[in-house]
């Protein structure tokens, strides 16, 4: 018998024996989140959203000194998979409250965002609180910069079945979220919030980057992008800000942006501005340089496909003439082998080889062989 000491352990046999579990994908923030994170992760503009969103009872609660940011490494579940959503921590009426702010931006509007928002609470409230302790307020934030104005329910009951029994109302979950709709935003209301000019700036960035309408947005910005120089880290929000812009405007877009940066004041006193004028200016220069390569790149992948596509029509059309040439010459041996047997064909005959098909013309020689009368030999009757 073998020893002990020759024998695995168990535990190293389920170790060993025990299925792998797939290892999930880490999903790269979109340009839009990485922006939005970047301009709300500062306490005072996140202070800014929460008093914009929050029903004036709870903003006046607010206690602003208490805004925190949750660091992604305590983000977890269902939120750390989109890595866009932002974690505020707060005190509202002394009472520690969690808030979580999504930005969607997607063309189309997430219908179940209710439930998602529900998900997130369960497991905050499942990862963070002991057994028999109250559970922590979780209020959902989302800011949506779409194309199109918000559709969805605005809370989980919304999402079921509609009943018109009262008892089984009263036992549905509402669980709201507050929705920031800036397609239903004009650049009066944004200007009447309590927001700094760096969070109007991104807000206003937002929908007009989302809308395509950037160009038509600069009477808009120009004053917000100028604001910035007076900011505390003003020149390095504008870095964030001009790298957005950059990376996600097209290239018809591209002159708007230009815009922006030739708004910016160049005094003498304003070196880091001047910093980032001048690095904003290179990435212009840069993405229009991508922006002509990669033109330059479609039109030989267009002449390359034009040129494949000729030379495949070519074969196909010697491909058919060579057919029908084939096909020609058998009507010619079948023709003459049908006079050499029955005489003369009558013009009806003639015409039928004539429109017949290789397969057809091979039907009527190997009838020819055995046939008594031409009638036999074309398969009539």
């Amino acid at each position: 018998m073998p020893s002990d000491e020759s024998r695995p352990k168990r535990s190293e046999d389920r170790t060993r024996l025990a299925p792998r579990r797939p290892r999930k994908k880490a999903l790269v923030a979109s340009p839009h989140d990485v922006f939005f994170r970047a301009i709300f992760s500062r306490p005072d503009e996140a202070t800014g959203l929460l008093r914009a969103m929050l029903p004036a009872p709870l903003a006046d609660g607010l206690d602003a000194d208490s805004v925190t940011v949750a660091s992604p490494a305590h983000v977890d579940g269902a939120l750390r998979a989109s890595q866009s959503d932002l974690v505020l921590s707060a005190r509202l009426f002394g009472t520690a409250v969690r808030f979580v702010a999504i930005l969607e931006h997607r063309s189309t509007v997430e219908h179940r965002m209710a439930l998602r928002l529900l998900r997130y609470s369960a497991e905050t409230w499942a990862r963070e609180t002991q057994q028999g302790e109250p559970l922590p307020d979780v209020i959902p934030l989302v800011v949506y910069a779409g194309k199109r104005r918000w559709t969805a329910p605005h809370d989980l009951a919304g999402l079921l079945a509609p009943t018109n029994q009262p008892a089984l109302q009263a036992l549905r979950p509402r669980f709201a979220y507050l929705l920031d709709d800036l397609t239903q935003l004009t650049p009066g209301a944004l200007r009447a919030r309590a927001l700094g000019p760096l969070g109007q700036l991104a807000l206003a960035t937002l929908r007009a980057v989302q809308r395509g309408g950037l160009r038509s947005a600069l009477d808009d910005l120009i004053p917000l992008v100028r604001a910035l120089s007076g900011v505390h880290d003003g020149a390095e929000a504008l870095t964030v800000l001009l790298r957005y812009l950059v990376t996600v405007v097209p290239a018809p877009e591209q002159p708007a942006v230009h815009a922006l940066v030739a708004a910016l004041p160049s005094s003498e006193e304003e070196e880091a501005v001047k910093k980032v004028k001048t690095i904003a200016e290179a990435w212009l220069e840069e993405g229009a340089a991508r922006a002509r390569a990669e033109a330059e790149e479609n039109v030989r992948t267009r002449a390359d496909a034009l040129r494949a596509e000729g030379a495949a029509r070519a074969r196909a059309e010697i491909e058919e003439r060579v057919r029908e040439t084939e096909t020609r010459a058998r009507e010619a041996t079948v023709g003459k082998q049908l006079r050499l047997k029955f005489g003369p064909l009558p013009d009806a005959v003639r015409e039928r080889l004539t429109r017949a098909t290789a397969d057809e013309l091979d039907g009527i020689a190997e009838r020819l062989l055995f046939a008594s009368t031409l009638e036999d030999a074309l398969g009539v009757g």
